[in-house]
């Protein structure tokens, strides 16, 4: 899955040890920086790994927590499957889109009412 910059995403794995990682240069191994499971993140950056076949995968920085720089000098991205897109529900586009309209004058349904 490709997540992409300004994309709301839930975390669905907070377990240490879920991805191991080795010989990636963007490994990370000081922990997950307050990562938490059902926390609600927004993507700050994405990144391929794909120079090296076993550590093919896709990784996201959160604009929540920025990681210490590690050994190679860089920010080590979340491995993508600790991650899932955060589905909003109808009612939700819907509460959002009536509240919009309510900051913004009369709504369609203050005028029906009229």
């Amino acid at each position: 899955m490709v997540f992409s910059v300004g994309q709301k995403v839930v975390c669905v794995n907070d377990e240490i040890d879920a991805f191991p990682c080795k010989s990636s240069p963007l490994c990370y191994v000081m922990g997950l920086n307050g990562l938490t499971e059902g926390n609600v993140y927004t993507v700050r950056g994405v990144f391929l790994v794909d120079d090296d076949p076993l550590y093919n995968y896709g990784g996201v920085y959160l604009e929540e927590i920025t990681r210490p720089i590690n050994a190679k000098g860089v920010e080590a991205p979340y491995h993508q499957k600790r991650f899932v897109p955060l589905q909003e529900t109808g009612m939700k586009i819907l509460e959002s889109i009536l509240e919009d309209c309510s900051t913004e004058g009369d709504t369609d349904a203050d005028r029906i009412l009229r």
